[in-house]
């Protein structure tokens, strides 16, 4: 998973390289002269706005056509339209780039969400709340990560930008120890797994009850780590995960109990099948995952 760094903050650290990072500002200068296009840019808003403390327009990375990442383009485009009650304006610091990026911006997507193009693309993001809607619990001047829903992105636009309006209930506070870029990378990977155990698994965090264990496939990935974490630490179940030898240690660090490694000859030999402990009166105890 990777993030891009653009707008305010590239202007303010020119040198600073993140690993994994794309620095827009050598980009969008050598983009601007050449491929703004004037009908293009009318299509990426509706309403332009001037709020107190953005600028009438901002850096964005624009989508004009469905395509190789080769299509994307840098340059200028009219602000969000206004906010409404329930929406924040957020200065974006950080946007994670995630496969469903890829897939909607090749197109591979279209038949579920087709995009009105030009589309500025981005789910995930960091940022600073630079203003609120009325009904809405966030101030000015805070440190933010959330996401941009598919369906936002159709209507407004994402997050590869340095400003987006976003849904109150879509963000959440930022914790000081959590560096920006890291942030902007856990939302969409961190809500894939959350719904795979919790939703479609039907699992729900208790205080006691039957002992209960979950089987994490590629446990070492973006979303896999997050499950890990998950099942461990929030819904307290016993947590054996897969991955390479060379990520056995990552997952026990992240709480795994067992972790397995699937390059083995014998893989799902090396497997256990947990023994779960039955609840009171639910007779003898049963082996397996929950």
């Amino acid at each position: 998973m990777a993030e891009l760094s653009f707008g305010h903050n590239v202007r303010a650290k020119k040198t600073e390289l993140v690993s994994g990072a794309l620095n827009l500002l050598p980009w969008a200068q050598g983009c601007l002269g050449g491929v703004v296009d004037g009908a293009a840019l009318a299509g990426l808003s509706s309403k332009p706005i001037i709020f107190s403390h953005a600028p009438v327009k901002m850096l964005g990375v624009s989508l004009p056509e469905y395509g190789s990442s080769e299509k994307l383009r840098a340059q200028l485009c009219n602000l969000p339209r206004e906010l409404r009650d329930h929406e924040v304006l957020v200065q974006v610091h950080y946007a994670g780039l995630n496969p469903t990026d890829c897939k909607l911006r090749s197109g591979a997507l279209q038949q579920l969400y087709p995009l009105s193009l030009p589309v500025i693309l981005g789910c995930d993001f960091s940022g600073v709340v630079k203003k609120a809607g009325k009904s809405t619990n966030f101030l000015v001047g805070q440190k933010v990560f959330g996401r941009q829903t598919l369906d936002r992105i159709r209507e407004i636009g994402g997050t590869y930008a340095e400003y987006c309006v976003v849904d109150a209930a879509d963000i959440c506070t930022k914790p000081d120890p959590i560096p920006f870029a890291e942030a902007a990378a856990i939302p969409f990977a961190a809500l894939s797994a959350f719904s795979a155990l919790c939703v479609a698994g039907g699992l729900a965090r208790r205080k006691s009850g039957p002992r209960r264990a979950v089987l994490v496939l590629g446990g070492s990935g973006g979303v896999g780590t997050f499950a890990v974490q998950i099942a461990k630490h929030y819904l307290e179940c016993y947590t054996v995960a897969t991955c390479s030898l060379r990520n056995v240690e990552l997952l026990e660090a992240l709480g795994a109990d067992e972790a397995v490694d699937y390059s083995a000859a014998d893989f799902w030999a090396r497997v256990p099948v947990p023994a779960l402990e039955p609840g009171p009166d639910s007779g003898p105890a049963r082996r397996g995952y929950s």
